[in-house]
């Protein structure tokens, strides 16, 4: 079988190329070249000799400003926080592999995801799977993939518990270089907030849910999320701001304990495993990053295909943390069937 794997230089993905190299697959790997660094390239050619693959080198850096430019300017016009994790598997490395691979008529792509994938030779799809040790962040990376691509994924370091990965990457420990692609992504928020943050800076009106003026905030960068306390009420009467709207200069804020939230409206979803879309409704359980263990959700469509949930057990206080952009999972039992994004809060 020849597979596709991309290296960022760190231990995940270099044992994912090992792993599947000692399996006896035939192993290219893909390395984007975001910053041009010189250093890089020779290490490049250092980990072909040692892992005794050929490594592809792909200009990137370019096209990834492009794509992160364009998940700041979504944010800045819609009010929800940039996505720049989610945008860059999503929308550019991804859509890139799978391109790639259909250029060299490869059969599978591999990175350094840590989700469990079971292949579905019926239905060619690839089901996400939920294995002992959740790696959420690894499974919402990869919702922005279509259906039918999931098939051609492979990923060996999901398929593995976490202790027997740290072992195996102790035995590959001469070949890391975890410095070469190493985001951080919140600093990424603010390096597009410093650069341009003139959008931002505005009077926002401060609303309750029940549409009552709190006051004025003067702010260049707003958070979902985010305490505000009324200057009225002092520290007794702290808000959580549940929506920001860039275009109407409001901030809709609730009372911090009396947050009680029974129904949730989506966008961007996308669905792994269920053939049909036309399910009006169905029984699913919710993660999100804040809270491990799934909710109950009636998940529903409306209104032409758009998502909806009534919560089956309301969340509230600090519970719910569910804010406008925040992505969530849809799951039944092990099996996740897909997820969206968050476009409010009731």
């Amino acid at each position: 079988m020849k597979t596709l794997v991309a290296l960022s230089g760190g231990p995940k993905s270099l044992v994912t190329a090992w792993l599947l190299k000692k399996q006896g697959m035939q192993v290219r790997g893909i390395y984007f070249d975001l910053f041009s660094d010189e250093a890089h390239r020779e290490r490049i050619h250092e980990f072909e000799k040692r892992l005794g693959i050929t490594i592809q080198m792909v200009e990137g850096g370019e096209s990834l400003q492009k794509v992160l430019q364009g998940e700041w300017n979504r944010a800045v016009q819609t009010g929800f926080e940039p996505d720049f994790r989610g945008a860059f598997f999503q929308k550019y490395l991804f859509p890139r592999l799978i391109q790639i691979r259909r250029e060299l008529g490869f059969d599978r792509i591999a990175t350094g995801h840590s989700v469990n994938i079971q292949e579905d030779p019926s239905l060619r799809i690839g089901r996400m799977m939920m294995g002992a040790d959740l790696h959420f962040d690894s499974m919402v990376s990869l919702l922005g993939i279509p259906k039918e691509e999931t098939f051609g994924l492979l990923a060996p370091i999901g398929s593995i518990p976490e202790t027997m990965l740290k072992r195996l990457t102790e035995e590959t420990a001469p070949l890391q270089l975890t410095s070469m692609f190493e985001f951080d992504w919140g600093t990424l928020r603010d390096f597009f907030d410093s650069k341009d943050a003139t959008p931002y800076q505005k009077i926002y009106q401060v609303l309750t849910t029940d549409g009552s003026l709190l006051g004025n905030l003067e702010r260049s960068g707003l958070r979902m999320g985010e305490s505000f306390v009324d200057p009225q009420g002092g520290e007794d009467k702290r808000y959580r701001m549940l929506d920001v709207r860039p275009s109407e200069e409001k901030v809709f804020v609730q009372l911090d304990q009396k947050i009680h939230s029974t129904e949730v409206h989506f966008f961007e979803g996308l669905w792994f495993s269920r053939e049909d879309l036309g399910i009006q409704i169905i029984e699913v359980g919710m993660l999100w990053k804040k809270r491990k263990r799934p909710v109950p959700l009636r998940l529903m469509q409306y209104e032409g295909g758009a998502f909806k949930g009534v919560l089956l057990e309301p969340i509230s206080g600090s519970d719910s943390d569910l804010f406008k952009g925040d992505s969530v999972l849809w799951c039944s039992g092990a099996e996740v069937l897909g997820g969206a994004k968050v476009l409010r809060v009731k």
